[in-house]
């Protein structure tokens, strides 16, 4: 990679194992753009408009050829397979032959410009060709980006513009794999644009800041600004990490697959950033993980590129060359694991020990991240919930309930732990879609398919609390704080809540119907369901959204009271002649229903690309995962992503321990049967 310095000169970082320090070369003006031509040609672009050619042997660069005929300073630079572009703050973009450059000349007459664009109304920032090199795509402060048919390169054809495509000056632009072209601002957004239908794809903006350059690598775009923050995008726009890389202005920033240690399977992607601090810094993004910190120049950076063939590093000040090589990091070795999901995680009530189970319905028992025990439940194990320090419930097979004691055995030199069935409760409840703790946590709540929930208190048989009639239940979530909710998906959501009262009895149940408009109109399945807070729920779903719900006056404004307390409501029909005793059993049906509450969505964000698996609400934190693979930690309420951890498969269950002295822990499990034990302070 090459790293361009507006004091230093040039930096070149080799990153493998070998070098002991950078190499030097002296320069005389400010490197403001870089490209590679080969593994061994490197084109540098000057601030006094100059380019310069330079073919690096061994530990060192050498000077192929100079061109100086140009006066305006050289804001990017671009190759393709057949030629080279220099964007110029002239106002002009100025085309060469890829070969001619790569070859020594004494002068510059041996180096004719071979096209000159000229449709700008300002200077050009930016240059970028396709992966074919059939577009060369310009941008600069004029606003406008413009696309070039490279298919002569003699007499390049303006085949769109589009105009004023940004609030302040086009910054940086790149293609990704699929031909779209994506474009950064001063204003603060990265945009997403189809030449070929002249049409935005979209517009991230999540920087607090101006975007000073993007790159785009796979599936991946990688974007940075002037407060010093990364981040990596999908292309639709989803967050997957950011991080303040920087403590001033980041100026370049270089992308590539890294092959990932060990033998694993797979690439990671590895970005270099390049700032005013003068700093070089190497990062895997997506692990939330700086790998070095390259050191050797007091000035800011101002340029970069990146080389694959050859991973190599360029930085470049005023007056030096230097090369520096990155150690490789040790490799970790890789091991195999059981292939069987990882379908339920639990924590006990002190952060002691976790509880997991899986697909074939073995239960685990773990200890500080190691397994201490072992046991076979009945089938697919579907939920755990810890009752007391010792003893949890598991819900397996969809049907049975049983309940486990952990012993505890000290020897003379150690504790051994061991799991024991206490009882399997025998009762023909058909099937079990839901297990979860009472909100007074004096007795578990199970939740039937057809839509009956059942109290079951120690010693007693279970008793029905709440029955519907005709919808399917999917979703069961307490809260100490506002009750029992429960999600019936059909056509839409329909989310009630059982309150409990101090006596333990459950007195009433609240309606709200979740309206959920999905804008690209396909289908939502809502696979997550909390409240956040006393006025709003929080739904995840099938597709990667987070849709934070509330109620709204019929004036239009959102309601910050207590929307989950009883609210006297006026049922639609009555055909009861007494009302029901408190102690009688909570039964609905279609000839007493009550118009439920509509809660609408106040806002609306895609977390990630596949179906959201885990939600958890802590204070001022909220916890997702999804089969897309990723663990993610957001801040609450400005829902900034704070941490990013990526599983080696789809994530199939999720549970949270906090304290408010301990960091926060997570138990993570994958469809691939690792449990990841992870923290965060």
């Amino acid at each position: 990679v090459a790293v361009g310095y507006r004091e230093d000169g040039i930096n070149i970082y080799k990153i493998s194992s070998g070098s002991q320090g950078p190499q030097h070369q002296e320069l005389n003006v400010a490197v403001s753009a870089l490209v590679w031509l080969s593994p061994s040609v490197l084109v540098s672009g000057a601030e006094d408009g100059s380019l310069h050619g330079w073919m690096f042997k061994g530990d060192s660069l050498h000077s192929l050829w100079l061109l100086s005929r140009y006066q305006k300073p050289v804001l990017g630079l671009a190759a393709s397979r057949e030629l080279m572009a220099a964007a110029s703050e002239d106002f002009t973009v100025r085309l060469w032959p890829r070969q001619l450059l790569t070859q020594p000349h004494v002068h510059a007459v041996e180096l004719p410009c071979c096209a000159e664009l000229r449709g700008h109304e300002g200077p050009v920032c930016c240059c970028s060709f396709s992966p074919d090199g059939g577009i060369l795509a310009t941008a600069g402060r004029d606003r406008n980006l413009l696309c070039w048919d490279m298919k002569i390169a003699q007499a390049p054809l303006l085949i769109h513009t589009f105009s004023s495509c940004h609030r302040d000056w086009i910054t940086g632009c790149a293609w990704t794999k699929d031909n779209i072209l994506v474009s950064c601002s001063s204003d603060g957004s990265v945009g997403l644009w189809n030449p070929e239908a002249g049409q935005q794809l979209g517009q991230f903006s999540g920087h607090q800041s101006a975007v000073s350059a993007v790159v785009a690598v796979e599936e991946h775009i990688v974007s940075v600004s002037r407060d010093g923050t990364l981040k990596v995008w999908d292309h639709q726009g989803v967050e997957l990490t950011s991080i303040p890389a920087h403590s001033g202005p980041i100026s370049q920033c270089a992308a590539a697959l890294e092959p990932r240690p060990g033998g694993q399977p797979g690439s990671e992607l590895l970005v270099v950033t390049v700032g005013l601090d003068g700093a070089t810094k190497l990062w895997h993004p997506l692990l939330v993980c700086q790998i070095r910190t390259l050191q050797g120049h007091s000035g800011p950076v101002t340029a970069a590129a990146a080389s694959e063939a050859s991973g190599l590093l360029l930085t470049s000040d005023d007056s030096s060359v230097q090369l520096w090589q990155i150690p490789k990091e040790a490799d970790d070795s890789y091991k195999p694991r059981s292939s069987v999901a990882i379908t339920a995680v639990a924590w006990a009530p002190d952060g002691s020990m976790v509880v997991s189970g899986n697909e074939a319905g073995e239960l685990t028992l773990w200890q500080q991240a190691k397994a201490v025990a072992t046991a076979q439940a009945p089938g697919r194990v579907s939920h755990l919930i810890w009752y007391s320090a010792n003893s949890f419930f598991v819900l397996s097979a969809y049907e049975n309930v049983s309940e486990w004691q952990v012993g505890l055995r000290k020897g003379s030199t150690s504790t051994s732990s061991s799991l024991h069935l206490k009882r399997v409760l025998q009762e023909d409840w058909g099937v079990l879609t839901g297990l979860g703790l009472a909100p007074d946590g004096q007795s578990l709540i199970l939740m039937k398919e057809d839509v009956e929930l059942l109290e079951m208190k120690p010693g007693s048989i279970p008793s029905s609390i709440c029955r519907r009639y005709g919808v399917h239940s999917s979703i069961l979530c307490t809260s100490k704080e506002y009750g029992l909710f429960y999600l019936q998906q059909g056509d839409s959501g329909l989310l009630s809540i059982l309150e409990q009262k101090e006596s333990g009895e459950f007195e009433e149940i609240l309606d709200f119907n979740l309206n959920l408009n999905n804008p690209n109109g396909s289908p939502v399945s809502i696979t997550q369901a909390k409240p956040e807070s006393e006025s709003s729920l929080l739904c995840a779903t099938s597709d990667g959204m987070l849709w934070n719900l509330s109620e709204c006056t019929s004036e239009g404004e959102w309601i910050v009271d207590n929307i989950w307390q009883k609210k006297a409501k006026k049922p639609k029909t009555q055909t009861l002649e007494t009302e029901l005793s408190p102690h009688s059993e909570l039964d609905f049906s279609i000839d007493c229903w009550i118009d439920p509450t509509n809660l609408k969505a106040q806002q609306c964000k895609k977390i990630h690309l596949g179906s959201v698996t885990a939600l958890h609400v802590l204070p001022g934190l909220l916890v997702t995962a999804s089969k897309d693979r990723d663990v993610k930690l957001w801040e609450r309420p400005s829902m900034q992503l704070l941490g990013l951890f990526r599983c080696e498969g789809p994530v199939s269950c999720l549970e949270p321990w906090m304290e408010p002295s301990s960091p926060l822990q997570l138990a993570v499990g994958d469809t691939q049967g690792n449990l990841y034990f992870l923290s965060w302070e």
